[in-house]
């Protein structure tokens, strides 16, 4: 059995959703890509009841 070599897959900081004092950090990966966010909880616990729901149990 051959032993296959893996590319590294690349990640980098999303230029404008990148926040250097947000606390929340959400990786997404892509196919040769991946994207690391960095955010305020309060900002999507607005946006999202998915994020208000997590958030408000983590409290």
């Amino acid at each position: 059995m051959a032993i296959q070599s893996i590319e590294p897959i690349q990640c980098g900081e999303h230029p404008e959703y990148y926040l250097k004092d947000g606390t929340v950090y959400i990786l997404i990966p892509e196919l040769a890509h991946q994207t690391l966010y960095q955010l305020y909880p309060g900002l999507l616990a607005l946006q999202s009841s998915v994020f208000k729901t997590l958030f408000d149990k983590i409290q």
